[in-house]
């Protein structure tokens, strides 16, 4: 619940959007993933679907 409340807060900065249009239109979207150290978000050659954010740790994307 802490992740949602971090990206609601982080969407806000850009966007104004109460609590009942979060929950009722981002929230049920949203999943929440975690990734062990040296995993990979994605692999060459895959397709990005997702928009990804970061709540704790660092990541390192290449081109």
């Amino acid at each position: 619940m802490e992740n949602i409340k971090l990206f609601l807060s982080f969407l806000r900065r850009f966007v104004s959007v109460t609590d009942e249009e979060f929950e009722k239109s981002i929230q049920p979207v949203l999943k929440i993933r975690r990734f062990r150290k040296k995993e990979f978000l994605l692999k060459e050659g895959e397709i990005e679907n997702y928009f990804n954010f970061i709540s704790k740790g660092i990541i390192r994307k290449y081109h």
